[in-house]
């Protein structure tokens, strides 16, 4: 493993691996500002990094819903996001984590 990690940097260098782990950040403070500003879903946490949580607003059954959303995004290839509980609810996390990603 500290090979590969070795050539990444000997390859890249710091400077443009530093610039790939900022815009994974700014994509992912963009994703939280577009949650914030939709009245269906909700951020469950602060975003310090590069990881999103939020959740939609179903009338019912709400862990229940966004679990199926989340395969249904999974299964189809739209997305990659994963689930994880906050303050005893689900919620759906998105991890932004390729440098291809754009906003």
């Amino acid at each position: 493993m500290a090979l590969r990690l070795r050539f990444t940097f000997k390859t890249w260098g710091a400077d443009a691996i530093g610039a790939s782990i900022l815009r994974c950040c700014e994509v992912a403070r963009h994703l939280a500002a577009l949650v914030d500003a939709a009245l269906m879903l909700e951020r469950m946490a602060p975003v310090a990094l590069n990881i999103v949580c939020f959740r939609y607003r179903f009338a019912s059954d709400t862990d229940r819903q966004n679990a199926e959303l989340v395969a249904d995004l999974q299964e189809a290839g739209i997305a990659a996001p994963s689930t994880t509980t906050l303050a005893g609810r689900l919620a759906i996390r998105a991890a932004i984590v390729n440098h291809r990603t754009r906003r």
